[in-house]
């Protein structure tokens, strides 16, 4: 990697991170219809500073044979923190208010969160990544070239597919279960159930990736997340709810998360390491815009249908479509 590709990551990761910060402090600040636009600029910076930095900057530092657990494990971390974080800030709030609490999370960003990504952007790529990768694995397209070619939109309609089909489901799940006759607080705990699920499946999968590849191991979770949503259906049984719902929250739970675990590994495989890291955000931010109208399908076919059959049908249909893409992925020279 050149040093200007490297400034070049530096710079992102940096000002992004500065720039989540002063929009947290300034979302803060903000009254009304410019605290909306602040805290949507705020999540800006965290897309911005997150997933696809994180990502990249690892794939300098891991060997592609193992980037499937490192992957994992990362995730891991990020999923560990949204259990904890969000019952401390409940705290924070009920204490001090939202918005010393929004400025106190500024704080901790800007001195502790964008020192150490200084700290990891800086730190050189291990020599020996680019002697261990396999003899077929293509350098690398332009980004031009690479938009033109059907296999990065196959990658990029498989994001999208799997994160409409999970975006509707993590919408749905509290109310869907409420509207079943559980209690918000079981609900609530099925949902916090498929986050300890996913933090299993991460490590999991990701050690399992190593023998079988990241290609199969996705097709394989996606089968299995499937499977949990048809569980789902089952939710208001009598006899068989609790039973379904917790095969639901240990099958789709622990599988949901994998698009974001190994489609990075797809990508390389498929495009190669040059412009690795511009082609995963561009996909990204182009699968992210299309799973936005997932809570609003989601909403409308509740609202015209009165249950969440139909929508949780459409969840999994939308999953069990992402299987074709997937199937087409392919390594170049293969």
């Amino acid at each position: 990697m050149s040093r200007l590709q490297k400034m070049g990551e530096e710079l992102e990761i940096d000002a992004a991170s500065a720039n989540f910060s002063a929009r947290t402090i300034c979302a803060s600040a903000s009254q009304h219809q410019r605290q909306g636009w602040a805290i949507a600029l705020s999540g800006i910076g965290v897309g911005a500073s997150t997933y696809v930095p994180a990502i990249t900057i690892a794939t300098r530092w891991i060997a592609l044979e193992r980037q499937g657990l490192a992957f994992g494990i990362l995730l891991a971390g990020a999923s560990t923190g949204a259990i904890i974080f969000p019952m401390l800030l409940t705290d924070i709030i009920a204490a001090v208010g939202w918005r010393s609490a929004m400025q106190a999370i500024a704080g901790m960003i800007f001195l502790v969160c964008v020192p150490l990504l200084l700290w990891a952007a800086r730190m050189p790529a291990v020599p020996s990544i680019a002697n261990h990768l396999p003899a077929d694995l293509p350098d690398g397209h332009g980004i031009a070239q690479a938009l033109r070619m059907p296999r990065y939109w196959l990658w990029i309609a498989m994001q999208m597919l799997l994160t409409l089909s999970s975006v509707g489901i993590f919408i749905a799940l509290v109310p869907c279960l409420v509207s079943a006759g559980y209690s918000a607080q079981h609900a609530a705990a099925f949902l916090a159930g498929t986050a300890t699920a996913a933090l299993v499946g991460n490590f999991l999968f990701g050690m399992l990736s190593d023998h079988w590849g990241a290609k199969s191991i996705l097709l394989i979770g996606t089968i299995i997340g499937v499977a949990g949503i048809l569980c789902l259906l089952a939710a208001a049984d009598p006899a068989l709810g609790l039973a379904a719902i917790t095969l639901f929250a240990l099958s789709w739970g622990s599988t949901f998360n994998l698009v974001n675990q190994f489609s990075p590994l797809l990508l390389v495989e498929a495009m190669g390491q040059r412009n690795f890291g511009s082609l995963l955000g561009i996909g990204n931010l182009i699968a992210g815009l299309g799973s936005a109208f997932s809570p609003a399908a989601v909403g409308y076919l509740v609202d015209a249908t009165h249950t969440y059959t139909l929508a949780l049908w459409l969840c999994a249909a939308l999953a069990v479509a992402a299987l074709i893409p997937i199937a087409l992925q392919y390594r170049r020279g293969s």
